[in-house]
C-alpha cells in the first residue's frame, strides 16, 4: 500500500470552451503536480465534476491519470455514488485500471440512516478489494456519517477502510475518530483554510483544492506540517488564507478553474452547467489576491 499524505489536490477536469474534456490541459496538470512534489492525486472528486461527466468519460479521465501518473504519485480515484450498484460499478472499474485506492462519498440526496450508510459501504467493500477513503461530507450529502459508524466499518471490514476525508468542518471529530480507531487509519483533511486545526487533531494531510492553483507552495506547506516545522507551516499557512477563501466565493470548481487559467495552467476556464462561470467581482477579488502572493 502506498503512502497516502501531504498535499493531494482534488484534481479540477480542465474543459475546452465547448465543455468537452481538455486532455492537453490535463496531461499538462499532472506534469505540473509530479514536478511541484504533489504527494498524490484524486481524479473525479467532486472538485473534478463528476456529477456532470459520464461514466465514460469518468473512466477517461481515470484512465489518463494512471497513464500519466502511475508509479510517480499515489491516485485515489473518486467513485463515489448514491446509487451503490453505481458505486460498486465506478470503483470495480478503478480497481481495475489501475489506482491505489478509491474515495467514496457519503450518499447524497438519498438521506440514509447510519445503517444505510454502514450496509451502503460494507457492500462495495465486499465486492470490490480495494483500499476505500470514506468521504464524509455533510454540506454535499445532508447526512453525516458519524464516528460511530465508521468505527464500526473498520472493524468489521478489517484493512477494507485506511481512512477518511474529513469535510465535516469540525476538527473535533477527527479527533474522536482517532480515539476510535486502529492507528493505521488516517485522516485527510477535506478544507485547505482548517488544516491548522485538522492537523492539530490528528490530520495528515489534505484533499485540496487550492493544491491545483499552487502546487509547489502547498506541498511546501504539507512538508512542513510531516516534519513538524510549525513556525514556517503557520506563516506560510497564514499567507495563503486569502486564496483559500476566495477558492470558494462561488461554487467549486468555479474559482479554481478561472485562477488556473489566468496562471496559464489550463486553456479555459470552462465548466459544466448547472455551474457556471465567475462573476467579474469575484474573478477581480481573484486577480488582486494572485498578484499579492506574486504569481501573476
Amino acid at each position: 500500500m502506498v503512502k497516502i499524505q501531504g498535499s493531494i489536490p482534488a484534481l479540477i477536469t480542465p474543459m475546452l470552451d465547448n465543455r468537452e474534456f481538455d486532455k492537453n490541459s490535463f496531461e499538462k496538470m499532472i506534469d505540473m503536480h509530479i514536478k511541484s512534489g504533489t504527494h498524490g492525486i484524486v481524479p473525479m472528486g467532486t472538485t473534478g465534476e463528476s456529477p456532470t461527466l459520464s461514466h465514460s468519460e469518468h473512466k477517461q479521465v481515470i484512465d489518463m491519470a494512471i497513464s500519466l501518473a502511475s508509479g510517480k504519485l499515489p491516485i485515489i480515484a473518486g467513485t463515489g455514488s448514491n446509487s451503490t450498484r453505481e458505486a460498486i460499478e465506478l470503483t470495480t472499474y478503478a480497481k481495475h485500471a489501475g489506482v491505489d485506492a478509491a474515495l467514496i462519498v457519503v450518499p447524497y440526496y438519498n438521506k440514509p440512516n447510519q445503517e444505510g450508510m454502514y450496509q451502503h459501504f460494507k457492500e462495495i467493500a465486499q465486492e470490490v478489494d480495494i483500499p476505500i477513503i470514506i468521504y464524509n461530507i455533510p454540506g454535499r450529502s445532508v447526512v453525516k456519517m458519524e464516528v460511530e459508524t465508521i468505527a464500526r466499518l473498520t472493524k468489521d471490514l478489517s484493512g477494507a477502510f485506511i481512512g477518511v476525508k474529513d469535510a465535516t468542518g469540525d476538527p473535533q471529530f477527527t479527533k474522536e475518530l482517532s480515539q476510535a480507531v486502529n492507528d493505521d487509519f488516517i485522516s485527510l483533511c477535506g478544507d485547505d483554510g482548517l488544516y491548522s486545526d485538522f492537523y492539530a487533531n490528528g490530520s495528515i494531510g489534505t484533499i485540496s483544492v487550492t493544491s491545483n492553483v499552487i502546487p509547489k507552495q502547498m506541498a511546501e506547506l504539507h512538508n512542513y506540517a510531516l516534519n513538524n516545522q510549525m513556525k514556517e507551516f503557520e506563516q506560510l499557512q497564514q499567507k495563503l488564507m486569502p486564496l483559500h477563501d476566495i477558492l470558494f466565493a462561488e461554487p467549486n470548481p468555479s474559482p479554481a478553474k478561472y485562477a488556473m487559467f489566468k496562471l496559464g495552467i489550463i486553456n479555459s476556464p470552462q465548466v459544466r452547467l448547472p455551474l457556471v462561470q465567475l462573476s467579474d467581482e469575484t474573478k477581480s477579488k481573484i486577480d488582486k489576491i494572485l498578484s499579492d502572493l506574486k504569481l501573476i
